[in-house]
């Protein structure tokens, strides 16, 4: 059901190498880059909240590029306590009081800064949701490849699924409740991963894999009715081609986000089969 794990390895070298593992593909990473705002709201907001500001996220863009997948929860808690004090700015009338930096880990993208705290609140939840299909991926590969099948244990895959539910929540509220708030000549300079139908696509694409990995677990259960397996396998099949729908409408895709829309297709046609 694509949920299987398996391991390429390119011969003729004398080491062997891996090809890591995507089972959950996770569109896009950018870290926002260090940055002080004593200058941007001196006099204005109290010095402790400016100080915890910059504080948050100067951490975050050190976890962001120094850690790996077993730190990720660290990282999101990070992320949801400079996310309150973000939204605390926000809701006073500072959207423009400060030009965010953030920068791209794929050198072949270009780093963005927008003085709109909106376009922040939108990058923040944004790498929630990537940190997310993250660590639903690492769920479901691996740490040591002892042979090229591994069946993943039952409470993997529920936590898997469970994290991609998460992440869904996450891009359900960019789209619904941030994007909607950012101005027109803003949306204009946002990145090809953070317009309206990449993050559809990628919200579906969540729902669609969840749903997978809910209809292979029917299929081994001797409990769950036809009708049940049935029903999973329409709304998987529906979850893709939307999401391979929503992408394929995009003009502008990047390197990573071709990779994105082929793996999308391939779940659709893996689901259509």
């Amino acid at each position: 059901m694509g949920c299987a794990v398996s391991v390429y390895r390119v011969r003729g070298n004398k080491k062997q190498m891996k090809i890591p593992v995507v089972t959950v593909f996770a569109p896009s990473f950018r870290v926002p880059a260090n940055s002080s705002f004593q200058k941007h709201l001196k006099g204005v907001v109290p010095k402790d909240l400016t100080d915890r500001l910059t504080s948050f996220r100067n951490q975050i863009a050190l976890l962001a590029q120094e850690t790996d997948v077993s730190a990720i929860p660290e990282l999101i808690r990070s992320l949801e306590e400079y996310l309150s004090l973000l939204v605390g700015l926000t809701d006073q009338g500072f959207q423009d009081a400060i030009e965010f930096k953030w920068k791209s880990l794929d050198d072949g993208r270009q780093d963005i800064s927008v003085a709109d705290s909106w376009f922040e609140l939108l990058s923040v939840v944004h790498m929630m949701a990537m940190l997310t299909l993250m660590e639903a991926n690492s769920k479901l590969v691996p740490d040591q490849y002892v042979c090229s099948e591994t069946v993943e244990s039952t409470d993997d895959i529920r936590s898997a699924v469970d994290l991609l539910v998460k992440a869904a929540g996450y891009l359900q509220f960019c789209l619904h409740e941030i994007l909607v708030q950012i101005p027109p000549y803003i949306k204009m300079k946002l990145p090809v991963d953070l317009q309206e139908n990449v993050l559809e696509a990628t919200y579906i694409q969540a729902l669609g894999q969840g749903t997978e990995m809910q209809l292979a677990s029917a299929v081994d259960c001797k409990n769950a009715t036809l009708s049940v397996k049935r029903r999973l396998a329409c709304e998987q099949l529906s979850y893709f081609s939307q999401a391979h729908y929503c992408l394929s409408t995009c003009d502008n895709l990047n390197r990573y986000g071709k990779k994105h829309l082929k793996f999308i297709k391939w779940k659709y046609l893996e689901a259509k089969v």
